[in-house]
């Protein structure tokens, strides 16, 4: 940021985020993600993201939830007046949207709704982590906040779940660090799915793992639990010993466990990938 925008910021108040809103048109109501658009979005998603990350360094008695709960408030409730917002993490989560439309380009509700969908879908992309505070931990680390200790307790945890799931290393440091390694085209679209379907009912128990999604809930109780993690990634070795629901082809467990027992193009006919 440049020396006029901090001298800027200094003197700058809430302003009600519909005053500096443009209105929506056709195309852009047809946007259901800004996913692979991060960068397009980059000084409004960069801002909310960089306050909840120091933000939950400094109150570590947060959980992922609390930042949910704040955002989907927040979200309900737009064009509220800042007296509105009556905790101080919701208040501050305000004045930096504020903040960022006031000494930014000008974005529509919809293109603001949507940058508050994409962190909701980041947070609940990281519930695999099985730690209440996976996102808080994850986003301090992106922005490379965290101290040493705090660090290796990090490193630590995603090394163990890489063990434990059969996820390789390269994809746990991918993970960590959202290096920007360019994934999978079939990752690719289905995460763009995912970051589309999320929330769309305003649900926050609903949840992205569902049915046709590629990577399903699975309880950790589960007896098969390790064994289907250990398959979590297509292998050149998977045996095929398994046929297809669908077409009858040969599939290996890899398709079994992840894409419902069916081969791959079974399984994006089925679901319209």
């Amino acid at each position: 940021m440049n020396d006029n925008k901090i001298e800027k910021l200094d003197q700058i108040g809430f302003i009600p985020l519909k005053e500096h809103l443009l209105l929506d048109n056709q195309k852009i109501k047809e946007m259901k993600s800004i996913y692979q658009k991060e960068f397009e979005y980059a000084e409004f998603l960069g801002p909310l993201e960089f306050f909840i990350a120091n933000y939950g360094l400094y109150n570590t008695e947060l959980k992922d939830e609390d930042i949910v709960k704040a955002l989907n408030n927040i979200r309900n409730n737009l064009d509220k007046d800042i007296s509105f917002f009556s905790s101080d993490l919701e208040y501050n989560l305000m004045m930096t949207i504020s903040v960022s439309l006031q000494i930014n380009r000008k974005i529509t509700r919809h293109e603001l709704l949507l940058v508050i969908k994409y962190i909701l879908w980041s947070i609940e992309n990281r519930k695999w982590i099985m730690n209440d505070r996976g996102y808080f931990n994850w986003v301090a680390n992106f922005f490379d906040l965290l101290n040493k200790e705090k660090k290796k307790n990090f490193n630590k945890e995603y090394s163990k779940l890489g063990e434990e799931r059969g996820i390789s290393k390269e994809q746990i440091e991918s993970l960590k660090t959202g290096d920007g390694k360019e994934p999978l085209v079939k990752d690719i679209i289905l995460s763009k799915l995912d970051s589309e379907n999320f929330n769309e009912s305003n649900n926050n128990e609903e949840s992205l793992w569902g049915e046709g999604s590629y990577i399903q809930s699975i309880d950790s109780k589960d007896p098969e639990h390790t064994k289907k993690m250990k398959y979590f990634e297509e292998k050149p070795d998977d045996r095929k010993e398994y046929n297809c629901k669908k077409c009858n082809k040969l599939i290996g467990k890899h398709n079994l466990y992840w894409h419902e027992g069916m081969c791959n193009d079974c399984f994006f006919d089925e679901y319209n990938l």
